[in-house]
C-alpha cells in the first residue's frame, strides 16, 4: 500500500522516550484528532491520562490562543497548550 504522508509526530515523555508516534498527512487538526483521541484512550485505560500536563510543538500556538487550544479538550489535564518549543 503506498501513501504520500508528509508528517511524523512524535510524542515524547520527559524522559525523551517515544510514547507514540502517528504518520499523517498534514499537521492539522483534522488530521491529528483521530490519533490524539486513540491516545487519549490508551493513557486513560493506563490510569496516566493525568501525567500529560504540557505540549511543545514546533507550530508555536498555530495563530490561536494557547489556553483555548482544541488540544486541551483532548488531553483535559494540560495546563497550556502548545508551547513553542525553546530550540525553534
Amino acid at each position: 500500500m503506498e501513501h504520500d504522508a508528509q508528517v511524523l509526530v512524535l510524542v515524547v515523555n520527559e524522559r525523551h522516550a517515544i510514547v507514540a508516534y502517528y504518520v499523517v498527512d498534514s499537521e492539522s487538526e483534522e488530521q491529528l484528532k483521530p490519533a490524539f483521541n486513540a491516545l487519549r484512550d490508551r493513557l486513560e485505560r493506563l490510569g496516566t491520562l493525568d501525567q500529560l500536563q504540557f505540549w511543545v510543538t514546533d507550530r508555536c500556538c498555530e495563530g490561536g490562543n494557547p489556553l483555548g487550544h482544541w488540544i486541551k479538550a483532548v488531553f483535559p489535564a494540560i495546563k497550556r497548550a502548545p508551547t513553542k518549543a525553546r530550540f525553534y
